[in-house]
């Protein structure tokens, strides 16, 4: 009985054992901890200068441009503003032959030279970076051809005026306007060499204006120098009538007192 209670109680002890062991917390071994320093904050850190930074930032500085690319860069904006310059003149001489009407003009030759512009215009609208010698062939191309739009169509309209207003100033000569009417035929002489200056730069349209107010002004000078011509001629022709007149009085005169004296000389 005695080795049964003592084997009892050994069991018991071993039951107890393994149900405390199950039930406690089973400890990890614990890892060697290193101390590691604290994050510094954004604001505080600064970084740091290595050989391997230095490299990489001097890489992103953007070369310093040459001579020959300055000068380029130079060359590039110059032809830039000339391409400006000679797309105004073409739009202002464009917009003469518009203002002017389309009588006369070759629409094909007007068209071809509108879609020059057009290409040209739109180079130039896209800034310098877009600028090609194209753009600025097709508006040296696109001058030339409203250019020589109004050269076939207004330089003989022009030279028909001009040679008119010189045929009148020749008349108005003929007639000593220059002396009669000296203020008028001055005037009108001025405005004759005016159109013929403007003529010679092929400025058409300002000779035109010239042409056209010189014209009127001469045949105004020829009719008032005519009607002083007439009445210069008038008052001669009495004058000359009115001494006709005298000297026959005269010869009537001489011859009465002829006839009423005799041979002797007595009066009869």
């Amino acid at each position: 009985m005695k080795i049964n209670l003592l084997g009892i109680c050994f069991v018991i002890l071993a039951v107890s054992m393994f149900f405390s062991c199950k039930s406690a917390p089973k400890t990890a071994p614990q890892a060697a901890v290193t101390e590691q320093p604290a994050a510094e904050t954004t604001s505080e850190k600064k970084p740091e200068l290595s050989d391997t930074n230095l490299t990489a930032e001097s890489s992103h500085v953007p070369p310093v441009p040459s001579e020959a690319d300055t000068a380029g860069l130079e060359q590039s904006k110059q032809e830039y503003a000339e391409l400006g310059a000679i797309l105004a003149e073409t739009r202002a001489k464009r917009q003469v032959i518009i203002n002017a009407g389309f009588d006369d003009v070759d629409r094909q030759a007007f068209d071809e030279a509108d879609e020059m512009l057009k290409r040209a215009e739109e180079v130039h609208d896209a800034g310098l970076e877009a600028f090609n010698e194209n753009a600025m062939s097709d508006a040296r191309l696109a001058l030339a051809g409203f250019n020589a739009i109004v050269d076939a169509v207004w330089m003989a309209k022009t030279e028909a005026l001009r040679v008119n207003s010189g045929e009148k100033q020749q008349e108005a000569l003929k007639l000593r306007a220059d002396i009669a009417v000296k203020d008028k035929y001055n005037l009108a002489t001025e405005l004759h060499n005016k159109g013929s200056a403007a003529f010679r730069v092929k400025d058409y349209f300002a000779a035109i204006d010239f042409f056209e107010q010189s014209i009127p002004a001469f045949e105004e000078t020829i009719k008032i120098a005519a009607e002083k011509k007439e009445k210069a001629e008038f008052a001669l022709k009495n004058a000359e009538e009115k001494i006709t007149e005298s000297e026959k009085i005269v010869e009537d005169a001489i011859k009465l007192l002829e006839d009423s004296v005799d041979q002797n000389g007595d009066v009869l």
